[in-house]
This record gives structure tokens, C-alpha cells and sequence, in this order.
């Protein structure tokens, strides 16, 4: 599901009926907001926009990182040795150092957060 999951915004859009995406995005939500209360418990995240954002957050994450992390085979293969290969990403050991930021952010600018 992941591989093509970059395509679910477009396709939505443009073959499905806004009261089809509608209820998509309603249940989404749903689940978002049922789960909330676990991840505010667990990470501390103050409200139900930290939250959502965090979902949000992960969500770009996995699927940018996944394309970085598994490119197609040309470019894979110049990323494999010389200078190049600096620019190669680990999927798990990124996404990590991506969700650790986006959550550090998320608490820090939580209400109630200074932001310096």
C-alpha cells in the first residue's frame, strides 16, 4: 500500500465524488480523534491540533522518505558508490530523525509552550 500511496490524494480528487472523499476524511478523523487520547497520554501532546498534526506529520514523512529511501532502480544505482552515495537515505533511521523533530516541534509549540 505504500508504494502507491502517493497517488491516493490525486486519485481521490479526481475519480471519486467529493461526498465520497467527504466521508473518507470524516472517518479519518474519527479515527484520529479516537486515538488522540492514547498519544497525548503516551507522547504529551496537549490538544487535539497536536495531534492531527502529528498524524499529518507522519503520514508525509513515510511517504516522502519512502520514494527517497527506495528509489528507482537508475538512480539507486549512481547512489550506490562515490560522492554520490552521501546522498543515499536509510528508510528507518530517518524517519525517525524526522518524527523525533516533527514531535519535538509539535510539544514545543504546544499552548501553555514558550517558543523560545
Amino acid at each position: 500500500m505504500l508504494i502507491r500511496i502517493h497517488d491516493l490524494h490525486s486519485i481521490l480528487e479526481n475519480n471519486v465524488s467529493p461526498d465520497k472523499v467527504k466521508s473518507y476524511k470524516e472517518g479519518l478523523l474519527r479515527e484520529i480523534k479516537r486515538i488522540a487520547p492514547a498519544l497525548q497520554a503516551k507522547v504529551g501532546f496537549a490538544d487535539m491540533r497536536s495531534v492531527i498534526d502529528a498524524f499529518l506529520f507522519t503520514h508525509a514523512a513515510l511517504i516522502g522518505l519512502y520514494y527517497k529511501a527506495h528509489p528507482l532502480a537508475a538512480v539507486a544505482k549512481l547512489l550506490e558508490e562515490g560522492e554520490l552515495s552521501e546522498l543515499r537515505l536509510d528508510f528507518a533511521p530517518s524517519l525517525c530523525l524526522m518524527l523525533k523533530g516533527s514531535f519535538d516541534g509539535i510539544l514545543q509549540s504546544s499552548p501553555g509552550k514558550s517558543s523560545e
